[in-house]
């Protein structure tokens, strides 16, 4: 981020303007900007003391990159200085995206809207708002929250152009869906083997070529492109014999019987051949043409209703999401709940997380992405629930939300603020209180000082603590020493009442807690897979353990990917 991209956002920071550093190079040259106490990160450059003065906005632009992350400011300047740089960063995306909008796609336009996302999810300017500054800084806090509020305008307003922009996401889903009923019939399939086999047709791997494959996405992206039906056959067809140019027949046997062409007239057998192939592939590739367009016809008659969607792996931003991408368009119905890793398309052995969500969509659009093939090892990427009309309850909703993770955050909170076990809980716990007192007394016999020590060492090696009778105070006093014990950075297993009082559940979710609210009784837990973090409120947990690694406690997936949540088992100590 430069000091240009701050002034073309419109940025004004008086109060920044007066901060000055001691740098080490003359004005015009790369700078290294002074540091009070030479660290292993600092600059190897950056002076311990000395240098020339000058103002820090002055100079930023030409300063070494390394320098730059270690400039002394006050708590209040820092936050000053990265929220004008978050405002700057948000505004170089928003033009990167009006630009993209030549090309309009509902893949671009669900990246743009996850971009988008995580700037809501961050804060945005939560953190400037309510901070105290110092009175030279309030300025630049007004400057920026204005800037703010003209970027957010625009972000909206460029949102809805770009969806405009792109083919009604219906629309969208009744081609995808015409081209996948196609290319799902099997005399298809074999139709464009046959003629991969006649010219010795191979693609990666060796594989048999899928001109099949190659036709009905040329015909699909210029439909959804806006083409008219007969310029997007033409484009169809021109990319079928774009192909095929240069290729000859090498298998005559598997021509068609009886022939399409007479053979007189050639001269050579050879030649005939290669006539009679374009002739076969001119007329199965317009049979699939003729089919797909009575497909769209068909399902654009027929279309009608709404249907609710269950889509994992939210959101629909990597390459192999395009035929699902116009689902960003739909409204989502409920929070997001946290769903199977994904892997990252750039990168080895990463992952970023995912989510599953819930939608209101077309019925068209709900058979299309449930007709859409899943590889053997992984879960349904969509799940249809029940077709509605008007808003949709919010008991349909959760049932599909926790398909994905059993445990929503609004589980607890409609016990409401003074809650207490529910019988099932406590009997539940009660399993657990001999082993506990067990533990317990061992750890005492070791000596009253280390009983913490001791239980939480038990704890990280997969021993279970379970909230004790009584206040339900005592139990969080009791977690937070345990906490306190392991820093607050321990890999857990939370045994925890999950779904309605009428119909009460029992899971195992696995994550980090992260701290506890001893006011609300609420933990703050992390599920596993760097997730946002949720409440969790203690009247509904039944136990908590370390995740034993040595044990194989924890199974892993074959991506080496931990599980989000399991249901419950019973415990073997």
């Amino acid at each position: 981020m430069t000091i240009a991209s701050l002034d073309a956002a419109g940025i004004v920071l008086p109060g920044l303007q007066r901060l000055t550093v001691r740098v080490s190079q003359k004005p015009g040259q790369k700078v290294h900007i002074a540091v009070p106490r030479r660290s292993m990160s600092s600059c190897t450059h950056a002076p311990e003391e000395g240098g020339e003065e000058a103002g820090l906005l002055a100079v930023f632009d030409r300063a070494c990159a390394r320098c730059r992350g270690h400039i002394g400011m006050r708590d209040d300047q820092d936050l000053v200085w990265r929220s004008a740089h978050l405002v700057a960063a948000s505004r170089l995306r928003l033009l990167g995206l009006q630009d993209a909008m030549v090309e309009a796609s509902w893949l671009g336009y669900a990246r743009a809207v996850d971009d988008r996302s995580r700037e809501s999810d961050a804060g945005g300017m939560a953190e400037l708002e309510c901070a105290q500054l110092h009175g030279d800084l309030e300025d630049d806090r007004r400057s920026i929250l204005e800037c703010w509020a003209r970027i957010d305008e625009d972000w909206t307003r460029t949102l809805e152009a770009y969806r405009k922009s792109a083919l009604e996401p219906a629309v969208a889903s009744l081609y995808s869906a015409a081209c996948g009923r196609v290319a799902g019939r099997k005399d298809h399939r074999e139709e464009s083997k046959r003629l991969a086999t006649i010219t010795a047709d191979t693609a990666a791997y060796r594989r048999d070529y899928d001109v099949l494959e190659l036709v009905l996405s040329t015909w699909k992206a210029a439909r959804m492109s806006g083409a008219a039906p007969g310029v997007a056959r033409k484009l169809a067809v021109k990319a079928a014999r774009s192909h095929y140019r240069g290729k000859s027949v090498h298998d005559v046997s598997a021509l068609p019987e009886p022939a399409l062409t007479s053979w007189s007239g050639h001269s050579s057998p050879a030649a005939w051949a290669d006539d009679e192939f374009l002739a076969l592939w001119e007329t199965t590739v317009g049979k699939w043409l003729d089919e797909v367009e009575a497909e769209a016809v068909g399902a654009a008659e027929a279309e009608g209703g709404r249907q609710l969607l269950l889509v994992r792996g939210w959101p629909l931003t990597h390459d192999r999401d395009a035929d699902l991408a116009y689902l960003a368009a739909f409204p989502q119905l409920g929070a997001p709940v946290p769903d199977i890793a994904r892997p990252i398309e750039i990168g080895f052995l990463q992952s970023s997380p995912a989510w599953a969500v819930v939608l209101a969509v077309p019925r068209l659009a709900a058979e299309h992405a449930a007709a859409l093939p899943v590889p053997d090892e992984c879960p349904a990427r969509v799940v249809a629930g029940a077709e509605i009309k008007g808003n949709p309850s919010s008991e349909s909703v959760d049932e599909l939300l926790r398909l994905a993770y059993p445990y929503l955050p609004g589980d607890s909170a409609a016990d409401g603020p003074n809650a207490s076990p529910s019988a099932g809980v406590m009997a539940a716990r009660a399993e657990y209180s001999s082993k506990v007192s067990e533990n317990l007394a061992k750890a005492k016999a070791a000596g009253t000082d280390r009983l913490v020590e001791a239980s939480a060492e038990g704890w990280r090696r997969g021993n279970r603590w379970s909230p004790p009778a009584g206040a339900p105070d005592s139990g969080a006093r009791e977690l937070v020493a345990l906490l306190e014990a392991l820093n607050f950075n321990v890999d857990v297993e939370i045994e925890v009442e999950t779904g309605t009082p009428s119909e009460p559940g029992r899971h195992v979710l696995y994550g980090t807690i992260t701290g506890l609210d001893q006011t609300k009784l609420d933990l703050d837990f992390t599920p596993a897979g760097h997730h946002r973090t949720i409440p969790v409120r203690l009247h509904r947990v039944i136990s908590i353990a370390g995740c034993n690694y040595e044990s194989g406690a924890v199974i892993w997936n074959e991506h080496g990917d931990r599980p989000r949540w399991e249901s419950w088992k019973r415990v073997r100590w």
